[in-house]
């Protein structure tokens, strides 16, 4: 005796039965951007300047690396892999590429392990607008820094410049602070550490460091509260040319540094070296600010319900309130080309631009336009907001994280591939007493059926050798034949394997061999393939897609709930098919057949035949003999034929 025992296995995390499993879907991601390309940094392998967005070259980046953050510089580009390794493209007179060159790059090149321990994983990259250096954070709260140090902006206590990271000193900060965040500006740098304290280092023309002078700093500096209540916690923050801005995790925003266009938003130009208080201004009342970047000499801020406030310099439009004055206390970004009811989840600043990214992966952009930084195809600067456009991405493209540099922006993409899905389909048909056929369907999110490819194999060669597996059908619908050693008994497992190319949903099938004597087979609650050789078998198929045969025999079988194929053969078979749209040939022989619940179809064959069709819409066939059929509930849709009283 022979069966064949079927457990589902989905790719995709949807079903929750013992029989099902899955594979993790791949995120894939891609960087864009646009913009000036004099130096490279738009990082197509070219030097060409893109009035629309283009996809970033892989460069020296390894196949089917995962970017999963981005950051613009002032001509140049940094990017995060998951693995939590960066890359760069674009100038490098200053070295901040951290390649070990001076050499600009129009692709993507690894940053160099300098002085970073073997096996350290960066989490998080800043570039500074206009900027010339480059700042990263490891897993451990450490940071590092390369490039431009003239001001002491790497923070490692010189103002040498480095073209592979250095470490950023320890200055002021206590020992064991873990640094949580770095932002980079064009002189300076900030970080924020696990108890929402800031730090700050390099040029401090303007009280941009805010510890309360002007004083240049090379190792970094506590930021005092200076009119943030004692205790105050700081959650986000950004630098522009030569001030500061922070959020805190009451949704209040602080600025300190260079105000002489109104970008601390207090509603002066005065210059603070020590945080002020962003005003009100035309942010309604407890309005919970999320978000904020800062570009050279502006401001915006997101609120939790996606609307942008902005203030600062205007002369090109930045602000995005559809004049090109100046303000000094925040102002609504009004809508322009964004359709009403558009949420904003992300906002960038460039140097004289801003960007932003809605909830549904679509780029908006503001502003300086005359390098084509907002990717509208056009050179117009504009006052309010405009759409990038997206005619060079696939369609569905989602972008998930926006940046904005001196001239240029950059986007990064993610998309899902789904593994393969594969299932077995009611159905199928007995080949032999050691072969079947069962129904499967395949399916991807992404790859059309027809391009699917399905494989086996057997973990047992003795019983299921790989040879005797085969498949047809196309498409979505699929069959797969086994063929058992039919001089073995044994059990082994057959992995139905479909791919797409790139990734792979599987089926386990279990192989049950018997032998040619009285066997009592069970099944599993999943789709089960059941042959009973010759002999008087006892089968419970259980619940499932199962398809039985009996052969010859007096023989026994239960199906069980599910949709059931069984085949009594030769003897005498009581089958009971049990709830589920069941086919039930009894074969020659004296035969009791039972459907239960569902469409069943009953076919006698020769013999005395006792049919029951239970409740559904049942078809009986009783063939040669003296036949009874019962239909516990008529009028259901049953028909018979003309040997049936």
């Amino acid at each position: 005796m022979l069966a064949l025992v079927l457990g589902v296995v989905s790719a995709l995390a949807a079903a929750s039965t013992a029989q099902t499993a899955w594979a993790q879907p791949l995120v894939r991601s891609q960087v864009w951007a646009w913009g000036y390309n004099v130096f490279g940094q738009v990082g197509d392998g070219t030097t060409t300047s893109s009035i629309t967005p283009v996809q970033v070259a892989q460069g020296a980046m390894p196949a089917g690396t995962r970017v999963v953050a981005i950051s613009a510089g002032g001509n140049h580009t940094v990017a995060l892999d998951a693995n939590g390794q960066a890359w760069t493209w674009g100038q490098n007179n200053s070295g901040q590429l951290g390649d070990g060159s001076t050499t600009s790059r129009t692709a993507p090149v690894q940053v160099a392990q300098g002085a970073i321990p073997a096996g350290t994983k960066l989490i998080a990259v800043a570039a500074a607008v206009g900027g010339e250096h480059t700042v990263a954070l490891d897993a451990d709260g450490r940071a590092w820094a390369w490039g431009n140090n003239s001001f002491g902006q790497l923070g490692d206590g010189s103002t040498a410049n480095s073209t592979v990271p250095v470490q950023v000193a320890q200055g002021a900060m206590p020992s064991g602070t873990k640094l949580t965040a770095v932002f980079a500006g064009r002189f300076h740098t900030l970080a924020l550490d696990t108890n929402g304290r800031m730090w700050a280092w390099g040029n401090n023309f303007y009280g941009q460091l805010g510890d309360g002078t002007t004083a240049t700093r090379t190792s970094p500096v506590q930021v005092t509260d200076g009119a943030m209540p004692s205790g105050t916690k700081l959650v986000a923050v950004s630098a522009g040319w030569g001030h500061t801005v922070a959020l805190d995790s009451e949704g209040h925003a602080w600025a300190w540094g260079n105000n002489a266009y109104g970008q601390l938003g207090n509603g002066t130009h005065t210059g603070a070296v020590t945080p002020v208080q962003v005003v009100q201004g035309a942010i309604p009342d407890g309005t919970r600010l999320t978000r904020i970047s800062a570009g050279s000499f502006h401001t915006v801020v997101l609120s939790d319900d996606g609307h942008a406030w902005a203030w600062g310099d205007n002369y090109d439009g930045e602000v995005g309130d559809g004049t090109g004055i100046d303000r000094s206390s925040p102002v609504a970004v009004v809508q322009g080309a964004m359709p009403e009811g558009t949420k904003l989840i992300a906002i960038a600043c460039g140097d004289f631009h801003t960007m932003a990214l809605d909830e549904d992966g679509q780029a908006w952009g503001w502003g300086y336009n005359l390098d084509s930084q907002l990717g509208d195809g056009t050179y117009t600067s504009r006052t309010s907001p405009v759409r990038t456009s997206q005619e060079e991405m696939p369609d569905g493209t989602r972008l998930v994280a926006i940046a904005a540099g001196l001239h240029h922006s950059v986007a990064l993409s993610e998309s899902v591939d789904h593994p393969p899905t594969v299932e077995v389909a009611p159905g199928g048909q007995v080949v032999s007493d050691s072969a079947g056929t069962v129904n499967l369907v395949v399916g991807d999110a992404e790859t059309p059926a027809g391009e699917l490819t399905v494989s086996a194999a057997s973990d047992d060669q003795s019983v299921v050798p790989d040879a005797g597996i085969s498949f047809g059908g196309s498409g979505a619908d699929r069959t797969m034949t086994v063929r058992t050693n039919s001089q073995a008994s044994g059990t082994a497992v057959v992995t139905v394997m479909v791919s797409d190319g790139d990734l792979t949903g599987t089926a386990t099938v279990t192989v049950v061999t018997g032998r040619s004597r009285t066997d009592h087979l069970t099944g599993t609650d999943g789709p089960d393939l059941i042959f009973a050789r010759d002999g008087n078998d006892v089968v419970d198929a259980r619940g499932g897609i199962d398809l039985v045969a009996a052969g010859a025999g007096n023989d026994a079988v239960l199906g069980g709930a599910g949709d059931d194929t069984i085949d009594g053969g030769l003897g005498n078979d009581a089958l009971v098919g049990d709830a589920g749209n069941d086919v039930l040939s009894g074969g020659a022989g004296n035969d009791g057949l039972v459907g239960g619940l569902g469409d069943d179809a009953l076919s006698g064959g020769a013999g005395n035949d006792g049919l029951a069709g239970g409740r559904g819409a049942d078809l009986f066939s009783g063939g040669t003999g003296n036949d009874i059929a019962i239909d516990f509930s008529a009028g259901e849709g049953d028909t018979r034929d003309g040997t049936i009283p």
